[in-house]
């Protein structure tokens, strides 16, 4: 990505340029006319800083080879043509402005030329030579007398009280004109009172030190009434990093001009938390040992009494979609990762896919997740019925939300669901589990994983036959992210507890003297031929091991009609069991012999916890287990053919797994990382 940065040599222009040069692997191209508003100097020594030691031609910097420096007034229209033409920027981030209020009730032209005329040409560069998102920099003081706190960007500006503020104001006019005349996606940034090193020296923090510290009065205005909303300027680079690729949609508008369809967005960048004035030169007092010499003034014209950012529009709000029981395990990582950093709302949508409490509910509980902000109630159905009223309803829940992304893990019908509502209504979707395929398209989940990968914004991988399958599909490159398995997270944090339950001394069982069993898919427990199946391989095996079978509500039900359920109650050395909580299974899981399943998500666990694993599927789409880990495929339920490689195990014969890379229990902070843009 080449990304133009106009103003490099300011404030925040140098501290971003260092973010993305340190942060990023981008071509940066900076432009800056060091004008004499202040000390040439300063600017000289934040460009020094970046590898660019003289400022009178174009440079590429010695420290950071992907960073090319000109010397370029934004006013000069052909130059900045130009420009864009030479480099085919992708992004174009306009910090370039003359700054200052105060200074603008004395000097009022240089604000017309470059604050009007200079944006003006950046707006036409992209207009002819196409940009995917132009970011400007408007500021505070747009909001003029407004008396209502916090500001809000939807609040009216249209008295402004500077000239300054006025031909921000127009920045912001001017940027919203061309996203609806020419599509161009803007987004306006208006910064709260940034400091921190290497600020401006006209900043009040740099010259009340300086005054106090040489015993010469300072100027306070409106008697010291007065309230500013700081905002260290590391906070304002980082916002603008998340928003770079956060381009405003064509209808949808952000916190745009009412009733506009433009590709427009206007943020407050602020920290939501005004300071007296007098307060902050009290600390500046206590901190230099010396008491300030005030001298009392009335409100300077064009100043504001207060400001106070409501920055609601740059909080992310995520939704994470679970339905079926492996879901929980694998979004309460997830919903972990996203609450523990600030700027994030996640929220969690139970469409009601599995609607047995034990199904559900018990696992919301043990994963110590929340109670979801929107429960469905869906129920059961066929797929058609159940995925047409998941999205039927999920529809009101985003109108109602308003999310910035949509989540969604595995592959049932949620996910399908709930993916394409999203997708259709223009908001990104994220597919943790992406790319895996089993190659059987009779299997719904197959159908529902090709699907979700193909409107998917974000791709994140458990495997590397995810990305050759993704790869094999055309999905772009920088859609998809190799981060290891979220349910393995899971699995890592919730061990130990786990492993403190006495439920094996319950059950009269010990570790290894038993075989763990689970069947619930159609294939295997909706026909008379495999339920009879399953019957026979339990009597293969009870007389070397016990075998523990938490028995599914469809297998529960179909072996009953069949009258197998009353044989199963009443065999030596078979133990049924209710569904279990996730401790309970995971405590029953680490213990086992052997697992004989027809689940996905149990041989992911069995091949972290090396046990053995029998898999009665014709294929598998985690090969990965197989290749490296401890699960084995049976294409049928062949009595014979189970009991031969049971025989195996208890001689010692089958052997040992290793565990995939990333399966270390950090994947959900990886995917929280790469969605907020702080990796």
């Amino acid at each position: 990505m080449k990304i133009l940065l106009t103003g490099a040599a300011g404030f925040i222009g140098y501290h971003f340029a260092k973010k993305l040069l340190e942060e990023t692997s981008w071509d940066v191209v900076g432009i800056d006319n060091i004008n004499d508003y202040y000390d040439p100097a300063i600017k000289a020594a934040r460009l020094q800083n970046l590898g660019i030691g003289q400022t009178t031609s174009d440079v590429v910097s010695t420290t950071y080879s992907r960073f090319h420096f000109y010397p370029i007034n934004i006013e000069d229209g052909q130059a900045i043509n130009r420009l864009f033409e030479e480099h085919g920027f992708e992004i174009c981030v306009n910090l370039a402005a003359q700054a200052g209020v105060r200074y603008s009730l004395d000097n009022p032209h240089p604000y017309v030329h470059t604050n009007v005329g200079g944006f003006l040409n950046i707006l036409e560069a992209a207009r002819h030579f196409g940009i995917r998102h132009l970011i400007y920099a408007s500021s505070s003081s747009v909001y003029g007398n407004n008396r209502k706190m916090p500001f809000s960007p939807s609040d009216a500006v249209d008295h402004p009280v500077s000239l300054y503020a006025a031909t921000k104001r127009a920045n912001e006019l001017m940027a919203h004109t061309y996203s609806h005349l020419f599509g161009i996606p803007t987004t306006g940034l208006r910064f709260f009172t940034v400091y921190g090193p290497l600020g401006r020296p006209d900043m009040a923090y740099f010259h009340f030190t300086k005054n106090i510290l040489e015993g010469r009065p300072i100027k306070v205005f409106n008697h010291g009434k007065m309230k500013r909303d700081f905002t260290f300027v590391d906070d304002i680079t980082e916002a603008m990093y998340r928003l770079l690729d956060k381009a405003p949609l064509q209808g949808t508008n952000g916190e745009g001009p009412d009733h506009s369809d433009a590709p427009f967005a206007i943020y407050n960048i602020g920290n939501h938390h005004p300071v007296r004035l007098m307060d902050f030169i009290q600390l500046i007092e206590r901190t230099v040992g010396k008491k300030a010499i005030i001298e009392w003034l009335p409100m300077q014209p064009g100043d504001l009494e207060e400001t106070y950012a409501d920055i609601s529009g740059l909080i992310m709000k995520i939704l994470n979609i679970v339905g079926a029981r492996p879901n929980f395990m694998k979004v309460a990582p997830l919903h972990r990762a996203f609450s523990s950093l600030e700027g994030v709302v996640s929220r969690i949508i139970h469409t009601g896919q599995h609607y047995d409490a034990k199904m559900s509910d018990v696992f919301f509980n043990q994963l110590e997740l929340p109670k979801p902000d929107h429960y469905l109630g869906i129920g059961g159905g066929t797929h058609t019925q159940q995925t047409a009223r998941i999205m039927l309803q999920f529809e009101e829940v985003l109108n109602q939300e308003k999310p910035d992304l949509v989540l969604v893990v595995g592959d049932v019908n949620s996910t399908i669901a709930c993916a394409l509502v999203a997708a259709k209504m223009g908001i990104p979707v994220a597919h943790v589990e992406a790319g895996l395929r089993s190659g059987d398209r009779t299997m719904p989940e197959e159908i529902n994983r090709i699907l979700t990968d193909s409107i998917s914004d974000y791709l994140f991988v458990t495997e590397h036959s995810g990305l050759v399958n993704l790869a094999k599909e055309g999905v772009a490159d920088e859609k998809v992210h190799f981060v290891g398995n979220v349910m393995i997270d899971s699995l890592i944090y919730y061990r130990e507890k786990a492993r403190m339950l006495q439920n094996l001394d319950t059950l009269g069982l010990s570790k290894g003297d038993y075989v763990l069993m689970t069947m619930h898919r159609p294939s295997n427990v909706d026909q008379t031929e495999g339920l009879q199946s399953i019957s026979r391989i339990i009597e293969s095996i009870v007389p070397y091991k016990k075998v523990v079978f938490p028995i599914h509500p469809r297998t529960a039900k179909n072996a009953a009609e069949l009258g197998l359920l009353e044989t199963w109650k009443t065999m030596p050395g078979l133990q049924l069991l209710e569904p279990q909580g996730y401790l309970e299974f995971l405590n029953l899981m680490q213990h086992a012999f052997l697992l004989v399943t027809d689940s996905g998500g149990i041989q992911e666990e069995t091949t972290y916890l090396q046990v053995p694993c029998f898999t009665f599927r014709n294929s598998t789409e985690r090969p990965v287990t197989v290749t490296m880990g401890t699960n084995r495929l049976f294409s049928d339920l062949d009595p014979r053919s189970i009991f031969t490689h049971f025989q195996k195990l208890l001689s010692g014969e089958e052997p040992e797994g290793a565990i995939p890379p990333f399966w270390d229990g950090r994947a959900a902070v990886r995917i929280a990382a790469i969605l907020t843009r702080r990796q």
